[in-house]
């Protein structure tokens, strides 16, 4: 059997600090610490910076990821771009420019929504859980849906009381608002941390859905060293671990990523294209050293020919 897997990549800077995929970022731009007057997540930032705050941001989306980014990636064989985005952001002009001149294949990622969904400080605000049993956040969402028709919500929360009724009305009407688009295009959620068969009996049986099962090896007793046995048993494409992470086996890990993908797949998903998040790692260098997957490129590491037309 040929085997024709599509080297996807998260883009993982089209938040509203666009450094990574999370809006509290404290990059070696100094982005962050030029802006956000000592906040810890957007809704800080912005009222730190009160009317500056829409330039502000307005800039960082048009210079952080460019064309130049673009077609980077596209070099060395990316055919699909994930891209996260808040609710009340933007992607247009970079999927354009993927789809038009490359003819790539965009998922927009819907990172977070109204009213915060898990606490954390992606897209929103430290501490916001006011998504849940909220119908004006819920039909906000329905909003952000109707508008991109993407492949919403980004790792809600499997707090007790929290997530399975609420979340699954979610779900279920974003599949019915792509249906009546073009039932063609699957719906992709991340379940909430929860297995494919938490789920399986309470949707649609006709429902096109793919469920996005996270992993994150930085949360579990794994290292540099015994990363590669996990890259090939859950395929997920992250190589900073929880701890002892080292330099010495970055390039190993890549490549492990590589062959889990293009021999036992039809597509992964390498955590980032582009970062530059400073943050502190067990082990060796920070998060950058690890999340950016164009210091790869520019090192020349990024080789795909050796896994054209594979058996």
């Amino acid at each position: 059997m040929h085997v024709s897997p599509s080297l996807l990549i998260t883009l993982g800077c089209l938040s509203s600090a666009l450094a990574a995929p999370h809006p509290r970022v404290h990059s070696p731009d100094h982005f962050w610490g030029a802006y956000s007057g000592g906040a810890d997540d957007e809704w800080g930032l912005c009222q730190n910076l009160g009317p500056r705050c829409g330039p502000v941001l307005e800039h960082r989306y048009a210079t952080y990821v460019t064309k130049n980014d673009i077609d980077k990636l596209a070099n060395v064989g990316v055919e699909i771009l994930r891209i996260p985005t808040t609710y009340a952001s933007w992607v247009k002009q970079i999927a354009d420019y993927a789809i038009t001149k490359y003819g790539m294949h965009i998922i927009v990622d819907v990172h977070s929504l109204p009213g915060g969904i898990n606490g954390l400080t992606i897209g929103e605000a430290t501490g916001h859980w006011g998504w849940y049993y909220n119908d004006t956040a819920f039909d906000y969402s329905m909003q952000v849906v109707n508008a991109v028709i993407s492949f919403p919500i980004n790792q809600p929360t499997d707090k007790p009381g929290y997530v399975p009724a609420w979340v699954l009305k979610y779900i279920c009407a974003v599949i019915d608002r792509m249906a009546c688009i073009n039932p063609n295009i699957p719906v992709m959620f991340q379940g909430s941390f929860k297995q494919g068969q938490y789920w399986s009996d309470q949707l649609p049986a006709n429902a096109n859905l793919v469920i996005d099962v996270h992993t994150y090896y930085f949360e579990r007793n794994v290292t540099s060293e015994s990363l590669p046995s996990h890259l090939y048993s859950d395929a997920r494409w992250f190589i900073q671990t929880q701890s002892r992470n080292s330099f010495a086996l970055r390039e190993r890990n890549l490549d492990a990523g590589l062959d889990a993908m293009y021999k036992y797949s039809h597509g992964s998903c390498y955590w980032t294209a582009k970062c530059s998040e400073n943050a502190t790692v067990t082990g060796q260098g920070s998060q950058k050293d690890y999340w950016n997957f164009e210091y790869f490129i520019d090192q020349g590491r990024i080789d795909l020919s050796r896994f054209h037309n594979t058996e």
